[in-house]
């Protein structure tokens, strides 16, 4: 599937959850972190989501996590995101 793309921005991320035009330094929009999933921003009348990315630790058998509160056979990548598709 190919999409067209409509426009591009580049942001920072500021604390406490403003969204910064790294073009024109002006407030855009807000940003808010989803658990450690990843994070969420608005700018204007868009909503963007970005996972976070992680990758399976080396020599660890599959994570067995029933009640959600640990993975320790991940490994964050905190700088980083996944690609959407």
């Amino acid at each position: 599937m190919n999409f067209e793309e409509k426009f591009k921005v580049a942001i920072n991320l500021q604390r406490p959850n403003m969204v910064r035009s790294l073009n024109t330094n002006d407030n855009i929009g807000t940003w808010t972190m989803v658990y450690d999933e990843g994070f969420e921003f608005k700018i204007k009348n868009y909503e963007f989501f970005a996972f976070s990315k992680y990758i399976k630790k080396e020599g660890t058998g599959e994570p067995n996590d029933d009640d959600n509160t640990e993975t320790s056979g991940y490994k964050s990548i905190c700088d980083k995101t996944f690609l959407g598709n």
